[in-house]
Protein backbone atom coordinates (compact mmCIF):
# COMPACT_ATOMS: atom_id res chain seq x y z
CA UNK A 1 0.00 0.00 0.00
CA UNK A 2 1.37 3.41 -0.97
CA UNK A 3 1.70 6.35 1.40
CA UNK A 4 -1.20 8.05 -0.34
CA UNK A 5 -3.38 4.98 0.13
CA UNK A 6 -2.59 5.01 3.83
CA UNK A 7 -3.98 8.54 4.05
CA UNK A 8 -7.34 7.69 2.54
CA UNK A 9 -10.35 7.96 4.85
CA UNK A 10 -12.18 4.72 5.57
CA UNK A 11 -15.07 5.75 3.35
CA UNK A 12 -12.92 6.37 0.26
CA UNK A 13 -12.40 2.72 -0.87
CA UNK A 14 -16.13 2.16 -1.32
CA UNK A 15 -16.42 4.90 -3.93
CA UNK A 16 -15.66 2.56 -6.77
CA UNK A 17 -18.35 0.09 -5.73
CA UNK A 18 -21.02 2.80 -5.65
CA UNK A 19 -20.06 4.70 -8.81
CA UNK A 20 -23.32 3.71 -10.54
CA UNK A 21 -25.43 5.10 -7.70
CA UNK A 22 -26.17 8.58 -9.07
CA UNK A 23 -26.89 7.27 -12.56
CA UNK A 24 -29.37 4.76 -11.18
CA UNK A 25 -31.06 7.46 -9.09
CA UNK A 26 -31.34 9.78 -12.07
CA UNK A 27 -32.79 7.03 -14.26
CA UNK A 28 -35.28 6.06 -11.57
CA UNK A 29 -36.39 9.68 -11.16
CA UNK A 30 -36.72 10.15 -14.92
CA UNK A 31 -38.69 6.91 -15.15
CA UNK A 32 -40.99 8.07 -12.37
CA UNK A 33 -41.60 11.35 -14.17
CA UNK A 34 -42.30 9.51 -17.42
CA UNK A 35 -44.77 7.21 -15.69
CA UNK A 36 -46.54 10.21 -14.17
CA UNK A 37 -46.82 11.84 -17.60
CA UNK A 38 -48.12 8.64 -19.23
CA UNK A 39 -50.59 7.93 -16.44
CA UNK A 40 -52.40 11.25 -16.89
CA UNK A 41 -55.76 11.30 -18.73
CA UNK A 42 -55.76 11.77 -22.51
CA UNK A 43 -57.45 15.14 -22.07
CA UNK A 44 -54.20 16.62 -20.70
CA UNK A 45 -52.00 18.52 -23.17
CA UNK A 46 -48.50 17.32 -23.97
CA UNK A 47 -47.00 20.37 -22.24
CA UNK A 48 -49.10 19.74 -19.14
CA UNK A 49 -47.91 16.14 -19.04
CA UNK A 50 -44.31 17.23 -19.51
CA UNK A 51 -44.49 19.82 -16.72
CA UNK A 52 -46.10 17.40 -14.26
CA UNK A 53 -43.55 14.73 -15.15
CA UNK A 54 -40.68 17.18 -14.71
CA UNK A 55 -41.96 18.27 -11.30
CA UNK A 56 -42.26 14.65 -10.19
CA UNK A 57 -38.73 13.78 -11.38
CA UNK A 58 -37.03 16.83 -9.87
CA UNK A 59 -38.81 16.58 -6.52
CA UNK A 60 -38.10 12.85 -6.28
CA UNK A 61 -34.42 13.38 -7.06
CA UNK A 62 -34.06 16.02 -4.35
CA UNK A 63 -35.99 13.94 -1.80
CA UNK A 64 -33.97 10.83 -2.68
CA UNK A 65 -30.64 12.63 -2.32
CA UNK A 66 -31.65 14.29 0.95
CA UNK A 67 -32.71 10.91 2.31
CA UNK A 68 -29.38 9.32 1.40
CA UNK A 69 -27.46 12.23 2.93
CA UNK A 70 -29.09 11.45 6.28
CA UNK A 71 -28.17 7.78 6.13
CA UNK A 72 -25.12 6.57 8.03
CA UNK A 73 -24.42 4.12 5.16
CA UNK A 74 -23.68 6.99 2.78
CA UNK A 75 -21.03 9.42 4.11
CA UNK A 76 -21.60 12.86 2.66
CA UNK A 77 -18.12 12.96 1.17
CA UNK A 78 -18.79 9.80 -0.84
CA UNK A 79 -22.33 10.76 -1.79
CA UNK A 80 -21.41 14.11 -3.30
CA UNK A 81 -18.30 12.69 -4.95
CA UNK A 82 -20.29 10.21 -7.03
CA UNK A 83 -23.24 12.60 -7.53
CA UNK A 84 -21.31 15.50 -9.02
CA UNK A 85 -20.07 15.61 -12.61
CA UNK A 86 -18.22 18.92 -12.43
CA UNK A 87 -18.84 22.66 -12.58
CA UNK A 88 -19.43 22.84 -16.35
CA UNK A 89 -21.88 19.96 -16.30
CA UNK A 90 -23.75 21.44 -13.34
CA UNK A 91 -24.00 24.84 -14.97
CA UNK A 92 -24.98 23.44 -18.38
CA UNK A 93 -27.56 21.06 -16.91
CA UNK A 94 -29.03 23.89 -14.83
CA UNK A 95 -29.33 26.24 -17.80
CA UNK A 96 -30.88 23.55 -19.99
CA UNK A 97 -33.34 22.45 -17.30
CA UNK A 98 -34.40 26.02 -16.59
CA UNK A 99 -34.72 26.94 -20.27
CA UNK A 100 -36.79 23.89 -21.15
CA UNK A 101 -39.09 24.13 -18.14
CA UNK A 102 -39.67 27.88 -18.52
CA UNK A 103 -40.30 27.48 -22.25
CA UNK A 104 -42.83 24.75 -21.49
CA UNK A 105 -44.49 27.03 -18.94
CA UNK A 106 -44.83 29.81 -21.50
CA UNK A 107 -46.26 27.44 -24.10
CA UNK A 108 -48.70 26.03 -21.57
CA UNK A 109 -49.96 29.47 -20.58
CA UNK A 110 -50.33 30.62 -24.17
CA UNK A 111 -52.30 27.50 -25.11
CA UNK A 112 -54.59 27.79 -22.10
CA UNK A 113 -55.23 31.47 -22.69
CA UNK A 114 -55.89 30.90 -26.39
CA UNK A 115 -58.34 28.06 -25.80
CA UNK A 116 -60.28 29.38 -22.82
CA UNK A 117 -59.78 33.13 -23.00
CA UNK A 118 -58.51 33.13 -19.43
CA UNK A 119 -55.79 31.56 -17.28
CA UNK A 120 -57.36 28.74 -15.29
CA UNK A 121 -56.36 28.43 -11.59
CA UNK A 122 -55.08 24.88 -12.08
CA UNK A 123 -52.67 25.94 -14.79
CA UNK A 124 -51.54 28.96 -12.80
CA UNK A 125 -50.79 26.62 -9.90
CA UNK A 126 -48.85 24.29 -12.24
CA UNK A 127 -46.89 27.24 -13.59
CA UNK A 128 -45.94 28.46 -10.12
CA UNK A 129 -45.05 24.94 -8.97
CA UNK A 130 -42.84 24.35 -12.02
CA UNK A 131 -40.95 27.61 -11.57
CA UNK A 132 -40.37 26.88 -7.87
CA UNK A 133 -39.33 23.28 -8.55
CA UNK A 134 -36.90 24.31 -11.28
CA UNK A 135 -35.44 27.08 -9.12
CA UNK A 136 -34.95 24.69 -6.19
CA UNK A 137 -33.49 21.94 -8.38
CA UNK A 138 -30.88 24.24 -9.91
CA UNK A 139 -29.59 25.46 -6.56
CA UNK A 140 -29.77 21.93 -5.15
CA UNK A 141 -27.43 20.74 -7.92
CA UNK A 142 -25.05 23.61 -7.20
CA UNK A 143 -25.08 22.67 -3.50
CA UNK A 144 -23.95 19.15 -4.37
CA UNK A 145 -21.14 20.56 -6.48
CA UNK A 146 -20.00 22.91 -3.70
CA UNK A 147 -19.99 20.00 -1.25
CA UNK A 148 -17.91 17.90 -3.62
CA UNK A 149 -15.45 20.74 -4.10
CA UNK A 150 -15.23 21.22 -0.34
CA UNK A 151 -14.56 17.56 0.48
CA UNK A 152 -12.72 16.37 -2.62
CA UNK A 153 -11.72 19.30 -4.85
CA UNK A 154 -8.61 20.41 -2.99
CA UNK A 155 -7.68 16.79 -2.39
CA UNK A 156 -7.61 16.05 -6.12
CA UNK A 157 -5.42 19.10 -6.72
CA UNK A 158 -2.91 18.39 -3.96
CA UNK A 159 -3.06 14.59 -3.73
CA UNK A 160 -3.47 14.84 0.05
CA UNK A 161 -6.95 13.84 1.21
CA UNK A 162 -6.26 14.48 4.86
CA UNK A 163 -4.43 17.80 4.84
CA UNK A 164 -5.95 19.57 1.84
CA UNK A 165 -7.20 23.08 2.62
CA UNK A 166 -10.97 23.42 2.45
CA UNK A 167 -12.36 25.88 -0.05
CA UNK A 168 -15.18 27.14 2.20
CA UNK A 169 -15.05 28.44 5.76
CA UNK A 170 -18.25 27.54 7.63
CA UNK A 171 -18.92 28.98 11.10
CA UNK A 172 -18.98 26.32 13.79
CA UNK A 173 -17.52 22.82 13.84
CA UNK A 174 -16.41 21.75 10.31
CA UNK A 175 -16.54 18.12 11.42
CA UNK A 176 -20.33 18.29 11.76
CA UNK A 177 -21.21 19.63 8.33
CA UNK A 178 -24.27 18.18 6.60
CA UNK A 179 -25.79 18.66 3.18
CA UNK A 180 -28.05 21.35 4.66
CA UNK A 181 -24.99 23.57 5.22
CA UNK A 182 -24.16 23.49 1.51
CA UNK A 183 -27.81 23.96 0.61
CA UNK A 184 -27.75 27.09 2.76
CA UNK A 185 -24.68 28.38 0.95
CA UNK A 186 -26.13 27.64 -2.48
CA UNK A 187 -29.64 28.95 -1.87
CA UNK A 188 -28.35 32.21 -0.38
CA UNK A 189 -26.48 32.81 -3.64
CA UNK A 190 -29.68 32.00 -5.51
CA UNK A 191 -31.73 34.37 -3.40
CA UNK A 192 -29.41 37.29 -2.75
CA UNK A 193 -26.30 36.74 -4.92
CA UNK A 194 -24.34 36.72 -1.68
CA UNK A 195 -22.35 34.18 0.34
CA UNK A 196 -23.71 35.39 3.69
CA UNK A 197 -21.44 34.34 6.58
CA UNK A 198 -19.42 31.75 4.64
CA UNK A 199 -16.00 32.72 3.26
CA UNK A 200 -14.53 31.30 0.04
CA UNK A 201 -10.85 30.32 0.01
CA UNK A 202 -10.72 28.35 -3.25
CA UNK A 203 -10.32 29.88 -6.71
CA UNK A 204 -12.32 27.03 -8.24
CA UNK A 205 -15.24 27.55 -5.88
CA UNK A 206 -15.00 31.31 -6.36
CA UNK A 207 -15.39 30.86 -10.13
CA UNK A 208 -18.31 28.51 -9.58
CA UNK A 209 -19.98 30.99 -7.24
CA UNK A 210 -19.50 33.75 -9.84
CA UNK A 211 -21.16 31.67 -12.57
CA UNK A 212 -23.86 30.62 -10.12
CA UNK A 213 -24.58 34.22 -9.12
CA UNK A 214 -24.81 35.41 -12.73
CA UNK A 215 -27.07 32.51 -13.63
CA UNK A 216 -29.28 33.14 -10.58
CA UNK A 217 -29.64 36.82 -11.46
CA UNK A 218 -30.87 36.14 -14.99
CA UNK A 219 -33.08 33.27 -13.86
CA UNK A 220 -34.71 35.45 -11.21
CA UNK A 221 -35.20 38.26 -13.72
CA UNK A 222 -36.83 35.80 -16.13
CA UNK A 223 -39.16 34.59 -13.39
CA UNK A 224 -40.02 38.20 -12.56
CA UNK A 225 -40.87 38.88 -16.20
CA UNK A 226 -42.95 35.71 -16.35
CA UNK A 227 -44.81 36.77 -13.22
CA UNK A 228 -45.60 40.17 -14.69
CA UNK A 229 -46.85 38.49 -17.86
CA UNK A 230 -48.96 36.07 -15.85
CA UNK A 231 -50.54 38.82 -13.76
CA UNK A 232 -51.24 40.99 -16.80
CA UNK A 233 -52.95 38.03 -18.43
CA UNK A 234 -55.45 37.87 -15.61
CA UNK A 235 -56.83 41.32 -16.33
Amino acid sequence: MTSLDSQLPRSAPVLGRRHTGPHVRILLCLLAGLLVALALPDSFRATTRALLGWNASALLFMAFTLGLSRSARYPLRDLVSVSDQGRLFTLAASVIAAAISLAAVLIELMLVKKDSGMLLPEHIALTVATVLTTWAFVHFKFAIHYANQYFNGSARETGDLLNAERGLDFPGDPQKLTLSDFLYFSFVIGLANSTADISIHSRSIRITALCHGIYAFFFNMTVLGLTVSLVSGLF
